[in-house]
């Protein structure tokens, strides 16, 4: 094999993997299903950023929680009570179960096809 078309192979790994981490970023925390246009709504339900993000933000704001401390300096807390919060973020439907089974399956995905990948360049020499 060249050295050419090692280094083109090389350079579009390093060039497609950011491309992609950041396009499951923006459909995990930039935006709301509704504000997506319908071309890319299938990416919002394989962002593993996004289950991780609404896994971490149910957790945290999620079952039933007790109203947060506001500062008594404040004069107005919008984010005190914290379904408020979870319906602007748009995440009061979580479901925990489907987010956690995308994130394995993308981690063993990820996994298996990067031993793969190994695998076949090792052995074609």
């Amino acid at each position: 094999m060249s050295y050419k078309r090692i280094v083109a192979e090389y350079s579009l790994a390093v060039f497609i993997g950011p491309i992609l981490a950041v396009l499951f970023s923006v459909f995990g925390f930039c935006t709301r299903y509704v504000d997506i246009t319908p071309v890319f709504k299938w990416m919002w339900h394989i962002s593993y950023y996004r289950a991780s993000f609404h896994g971490i933000l149910n957790s945290v704001y999620g079952m039933n929680r007790d109203d947060l401390h506001c500062p008594e300096t404040q004069i107005y807390c919008h984010f005190k009570n914290p379904v408020l919060f979870q319906k602007d973020m748009d995440i009061e439907h979580v479901d925990m179960q489907s987010n956690f089974v995308l994130i394995m399956l993308i981690i063993i995905t990820m996994y298996i096809s990067t031993v793969l990948v190994l695998w076949y360049k090792l052995n074609k020499r």
